[in-house]
């Protein structure tokens, strides 16, 4: 097979399908959860002939949010385009996109070394603190709220995805995620036993955000599911998130996402 795909046949019913275990497909339905641009990049420019487009740092830096301003427009949709090109020529079913709602931390940065992506700055969470390890912090802490601009990518996959093709997304991030990130690894397990209310208040401002954020996707007819990532994790198990308290809450959001019947979670 030859890469990218002269004429592919995007068919994201069959992939649903084959999810459900409603049918035994002819093929394994290829499936990622996200593809780095230091890989997408050179099939984009090298094997399909197009112009890269950087997203911007932002989005690095921020959790997963983006820079949806007006300025920005041209840029967001050309980098769409390549997204489009990318997931139907390596031969999926569907466009696998996230964004996050701003929920600023405090990031580290340093030069990325990854092949690539050298003229990048590589962004993440010190383990130290984060900026809402009291109730004062909490309270002062920049909240957002869901609004229409934060579904501009999804607006515009909607009406631009070939035939065919569908979307898998989620809010860029879990409870535990941002929980970690806005309090910083050390205080979260530090307030786990000191102040387990604050860890409460955290991830249920987080996990409210994030359900309500992931309800309004489903606004979005081409949309087939809710592939939400969340480290919440492995097979060793995180040392925080194993506690039953943090453990809880974040389960506790996905079930009420669950709960109406609208999608459900493998």
């Amino acid at each position: 097979m030859r890469i990218p795909l002269a004429k592919p046949k995007p068919d994201f019913e069959r992939f649903l399908a084959a999810l459900d275990g409603r049918v035994v497909p002819d093929r394994p339905p290829l499936v990622e959860y996200l593809v780095d641009d230091s890989l997408m990049r050179p099939i984009l420019e090298k094997l399909m002939g197009r112009p890269w487009v950087e997203r911007g740092e932002l989005a690095d830096q921020t959790g997963g949010q983006m820079d949806f301003s007006h300025e920005a427009a041209e840029r967001t949709r050309q980098w769409l385009d390549n997204l489009i090109a990318f997931w139907l020529g390596m031969g999926y079913d569907f466009i696998r996109v996230e964004a996050s709602l701003a929920l600023p931390a405090a990031p580290l940065l340093a030069p990325d070394a990854a092949p690539g992506n050298e003229s990048h700055t590589r962004a993440w969470q010190g383990l130290h603190q984060g900026p809402v390890t009291n109730w004062r912090q909490f309270e002062d802490y920049p909240w957002p709220a869901v609004s229409d601009g934060d579904f501009v990518v999804h607006e515009y996959l909607e009406t631009h995805m070939p035939e065919g093709q569908g979307l898998l997304s989620c809010h860029a991030g879990g409870v535990y995620e941002h929980t970690s990130r806005l309090m910083g690894y050390e205080a979260l397990c530090c307030a786990l036993i000191d102040d387990p209310p604050l860890v409460a208040a955290v991830a249920d401002r987080i996990g409210g955000l994030i359900e309500e954020y992931n309800r309004r996707l489903l606004q979005f007819s081409r949309l087939g599911a809710i592939f939400q990532g969340e480290d919440l994790g492995f097979t060793w198990g995180n040392p925080a998130a194993t506690m039953a308290r943090l453990r809880s809450q974040a389960l506790a959001t996905l079930m009420a996402m669950e709960s109406d019947g609208s999608w459900r979670f493998h």
